[in-house]
């Protein structure tokens, strides 16, 4: 429980309520994964 927040606000925090936050989220996962992998491609040479 967030105190000091109502209800409503709470559902604008909430990802799930929030599509346009979950997709720069999946963003987010999908550029850091590519990162990732570029660096473990990098160490592999």
């Amino acid at each position: 429980m967030i105190f000091g927040t109502n209800s409503k606000d709470v559902e604008k925090i909430s990802t799930k309520s929030d599509p346009e936050k979950e997709s720069s989220k999946e963003q987010f996962i999908k550029e850091f994964k590519e990162i990732t992998d570029e660096k473990n491609e990098k160490l592999k040479r």
